[in-house]
């Protein structure tokens, strides 16, 4: 079975709309690769403070799924580890910062 899924980056998205229930809503979208791209909404949170916590680790699910690609890789090459420290460690903070 393929995994597919819409290709990362996410990010949160920087505005704050009126959602469909007519409250605030919080979203996590595509991040555009040229400046012409529109990003895709990927998700609406409905709320503000616990949407954006959820937002912020949802938009950080495909860095860290590369994170821990990026580990299976280095522990079957037997190398690598710093590279995955740093890819981890970069995942981490995108899912956690405020």
């Amino acid at each position: 079975m393929a995994f597919t899924h819409t290709p990362g980056p996410w990010t949160l998205g920087l505005r704050v709309t009126n959602g469909r229930s007519g409250r605030k809503s919080v979203t996590v979208e595509t991040y555009p690769k040229t400046i012409n791209d529109a990003p895709q909404v990927i998700a609406e949170l409905v709320g503000i403070d616990a949407a954006r916590a959820n937002a912020r680790l949802m938009a950080s699910a495909p860095d860290l799924l590369a994170a821990l690609e990026t580990f299976i890789h280095a522990l079957e090459n037997n190398r690598g580890m710093m590279d995955c420290e740093a890819v981890a460690r970069a995942a981490i903070a995108k899912a956690t910062r405020a």
